[in-house]
């Protein structure tokens, strides 16, 4: 199993946090290209459903020039999506004990 020092564990968290708060600007750059674009009702839709927007921003990047945006967010959410499991990792391992 994977062992990591608590030290490492917490800055991980504080990066994880770090992407958290890039992807909710990403999130907010696409709503803003949303309701611009497509309207009131694809805007709500993404506001209300953090997938909708994340789908309809890939769909449509060429039409709203949000590449760059589309593809840090994607990043930011592959990369707290790995440390979500190295967190469930430690936790896991550490109730083992």
């Amino acid at each position: 199993m994977l062992f990591l020092p608590p030290t490492i564990v917490w800055l991980l968290g504080v990066f994880n946090h770090i992407a958290l708060g890039t992807s909710i600007v990403c999130w907010t750059l696409t709503l803003v290209s949303l309701f611009k674009y497509q309207g009131k009702l694809f805007g709500c839709l993404g506001l209300l459903f953090f997938p909708a927007a994340f789908v309809l921003g890939w769909l449509n990047f060429n039409r709203y020039r949000n590449r760059i945006i589309m593809i840090l967010w994607t990043a930011m959410l592959i990369v707290i999506g790995i440390n979500i499991g190295i967190h469930a990792t430690f936790f896991l391992k550490m109730l083992s004990q």
